[in-house]
């Protein structure tokens, strides 16, 4: 026993372990245990993040996705329909083709950017006095009747070649030379296209001459395939006109 402490290296340090079994706690088993929690930190940090731009990346596709089926159906609503027009009939109260029965009716004046070129002149030209064959049916039909048709035309005409401008006030004097009662101002003003078809315009209007009082007025708005398209305009017209006649004559009866 003595002996074997006097051999005894006392430079040594004993070990002490752990009374409950585990590893001794130094600084560099503490600096392990640091490392790897933050290590773990970084590995759920960046599963989180790769979860969170995984599904953000999901849902891009979709609301591309959606986009492009509501622009389809749109485009495919759009291309698909036909003329819409709404249209309105104002008449005063009281009026009667037979108290004013006489309508000096001027030329239908179409205002469209493409119509404008010199080019389409005859296009113009052609358009517009189609349209006015068409509104004075409609004006026969609900009782009226067309006066000076020619001279109205020709001092309109000269009226543009003076000053360029026309407008009511001309209108009426020249109506007024021409012994009308009433005086009729027609303009279909093209918008441009939407969706591959023209918002239109079509407004008519009647003057009292005496008076300078409105004494009916139409409006018909919407969406037409195209002054371009000659056939399928002069069926909107009819379709107009037809209309504006079927309105006149119920409403002064």
């Amino acid at each position: 026993m003595v002996k074997n402490i006097l051999n005894w290296d006392f430079s040594q340090k004993p070990k002490i372990s752990n009374r409950f079994g585990k590893k001794r706690m130094d600084k560099s088993y503490i600096w392990q245990l640091v490392v790897m929690k933050r290590r773990r930190k970084n590995d759920l940090s960046s599963t989180y993040n790769s979860f969170y731009f995984s599904r953000k990346r999901n849902l891009i596709p979709s609301s591309k996705s959606f986009f492009y089926v509501l622009f389809l159906f749109v485009f495919i609503q759009c291309s698909s329909s036909k003329n819409s027009i709404l249209g309105t009939v104002f008449v005063r109260k009281g009026f009667t083709p037979e108290k004013k029965i006489r309508h000096v009716i001027f030329p239908v004046r179409i205002r469209s950017g493409w119509l404008i070129k010199n080019e389409n002149a005859e296009q113009k030209k052609f358009l517009e006095s189609r349209s006015y064959e068409k509104l004075e049916m409609a004006i026969l039909k609900y009782g009226g009747k067309i006066q000076e048709k020619y001279n109205a035309e020709k001092q309109f005409r000269s009226a543009f070649e003076t000053d360029n401008s026309f407008n009511e006030e001309k209108g009426i004097q020249i109506a007024k030379q021409l012994q009308g009662d009433v005086v009729v101002f027609t303009e279909v003003t093209d918008y441009g296209t939407a969706s591959g078809n023209s918002i239109l315009e079509v407004t008519v209007k009647a003057i009292d001459v005496d008076s300078g009082e409105i004494v009916w007025k139409a409006i018909y708005s919407g969406k037409a395939r195209g002054l371009q398209d000659n056939i399928d305009l002069s069926i909107l017209e009819s379709e107009i006109f037809e209309h504006l006649a079927e309105k006149l004559k119920n409403k002064t009866e």
